[in-house]
């Protein structure tokens, strides 16, 4: 990666999250603007080499005196600018302001992001009645499970999955792009480390039904054999195989369940 690139690569990496998050769901206009800002600006800098090439061409072709005179300043002050603009340092300060700018703004709209890709989600899940479908998924952890003894009923609600799950797991993947680049992590090989994620994905009714989602998120995590012959399922059936509803919602909201269930 050239010096040229590096300065704006963190920028870039907003905007495609942010373009990616409009494939998605709605982008706030003021988000929106900022990355305009970006792509319009970095378009500029690309095309600046052939404003110069424009102006020296007007400058060698001018046909008479006055034409020369106005060329030639048109010619200085492209170079000017260009020379300006592609300096280290004024691409360092460029860079860096854009990227507070966008951050700035993808702080401020967080919460309304998180809920409409919670909407979304959760749209997902009663369109399909997932939450019902699960209570007769089979149990994909034993290992004696086979085709031959899947009854038509859960045969029926595998289906059900399968049919969104690819949906599902878009809209979930850009939930936690966002929540990275706010700064969240979630889950890990410790059930205690999937507490958080199992308050922000399932509609927790008790502090025991969070204990026993986050065992199987951690597994999951972990990429234990039990938890992979639930393949794309998990994370999504840790709550609904708990006792917990599927119900995305923003990390706000998530903080605020974890409290009201501690009673605090």
């Amino acid at each position: 990666m050239t010096k040229a690139n590096s300065d704006y690569a963190q920028t870039d990496l907003i905007v495609k999250l942010i373009k990616d998050l409009g494939k998605v769901v709605n982008i706030p206009a003021a988000l929106a603007a900022e990355s305009k800002l970006i792509e319009d600006l970095r378009r500029d800098e690309f095309g600046a080499g052939a404003v110069v090439a424009s102006a020296r061409t007007d400058l060698l072709s001018a046909p008479t005196p006055a034409d020369y005179l106005k060329a030639r300043e048109a010619l200085s002050t492209a170079l000017v600018t260009t020379f300006g603009t592609q300096s280290d340092a004024f691409r360092a300060a460029e860079a860096d302001a854009l990227y507070r700018r966008a951050v700035g703004s993808l702080y401020d709209h967080s919460n309304e992001l998180q809920s409409a890709l919670s909407e979304r989600f959760n749209d997902l899940v009663a369109a399909h009645s997932l939450n019902d479908a699960a209570a007769s998924l089979p149990d994909f952890a034993d290992p004696y499970l086979n085709l031959l003894n899947v009854s038509p009923a859960q045969a029926s609600a595998v289906a059900t999955w399968q049919n969104v799950i690819g949906e599902l797991s878009a809209v979930w993947s850009a939930y936690i792009r966002l929540a990275r680049h706010l700064g969240h992590t979630f889950g890990g090989s410790e059930a205690s480390e999937n507490l958080e994620l199992a308050f922000v994905l399932f509609d927790i009714p008790a502090f025991d039904v969070a204990r026993s989602a986050a065992v199987l998120l951690a597994s999951w995590k972990g990429g234990t054999d039990a938890a992979k012959r639930y393949g794309p399922l998990l994370p999504f059936v840790a709550g609904p195989l708990s006792g917990a509803a599927l119900h995305l919602k923003p990390i706000s909201d998530a903080d605020a369940l974890w409290r009201a269930v501690q009673g605090i």
